[in-house]
C-alpha cells in the first residue's frame, strides 16, 4: 500500500463513489478515512462558517468584554 496523495486531494475536494472493492482495499489509511468522513461535505461547512462569521464580526455581533470592575 503506497501514499496517493493525489486520492488525498480528490477526496477533499468531491465525493468519492466507490463500486468495488478491490478498488477500495487498495486505498491507503488516510484516502479511506477522507472518503468515509466525506470531507468534502465538512470543507463546505467549514466555508459557510467562516462567511457566517466575518458577516457577525460585520454586524457587531462579536465583541470582548475585559471584565466587570
Amino acid at each position: 500500500m503506497h501514499i496517493n496523495f493525489a486520492m488525498w486531494r480528490k477526496a477533499s475536494w468531491e465525493l468519492i463513489k466507490m463500486d468495488d472493492k478491490k478498488e477500495w482495499d487498495a486505498l491507503d489509511v488516510v484516502s479511506k478515512w477522507l472518503i468515509a468522513t466525506r470531507s468534502a461535505v465538512t470543507a463546505v461547512t467549514v466555508y459557510s462558517c467562516i462567511i457566517a462569521g466575518a458577516l457577525a464580526w460585520r454586524d457587531g455581533y462579536f465583541h470582548c468584554s475585559r471584565g466587570s470592575s
